[in-house]
């Protein structure tokens, strides 16, 4: 089972409800089919192929991100914690893991964009802690 399913899979015997949101559409795909075959129907899912994909979610109690957010460069870091950090009802609960520094390394938006290109794989990005360098 890969690594969002399980998540998905144990958050569901956990909460009424769960929507499991991703980038990609595959791994989505992958997770439906995986809590399907275990009887899973409390499960919703959201692909985040957008800037605006999060808008719509309705107030949450609890949002759970683990190895994922750092992913993507820091202005789509922020702009998503942003998002979802605006729907937490009173009283949630936000649980999530995100590098604060990587050391000899800093985020440049506009060099970023400037080369596409080069930007094909995997990538782990920072949100800098105070005093750290990023220019965004």
């Amino acid at each position: 089972m890969r690594r969002g399913a399980a998540l998905a899979l144990w958050l569901a015997d956990h909460f009424q409800h769960i929507v499991a949101a991703d980038i990609s559409s595959s791994h989505l795909k992958i997770a439906e089919d995986e809590l399907a075959e275990r009887g899973k129907t409390n499960v919703s899912f959201l692909n985040v192929s957008t800037m605006s994909a999060l808008a719509d979610i309705a107030p949450f109690d609890a949002f759970f991100s683990m190895i994922s957010l750092q992913h993507s460069p820091p202005p789509v870091i922020k702009h998503v914690l942003m998002q979802v950090l605006g729907k937490l009802k009173p009283g949630g609960i936000a649980y999530f893991q995100l590098p604060t520094l990587i050391p000899d390394r800093e985020f440049d938006a506009e060099a970023y964009l400037a080369d596409p290109e080069a930007h094909k794989g995997m990538e782990t990005f920072a949100v800098p802690a105070a005093g750290a360098v990023c220019h965004v």
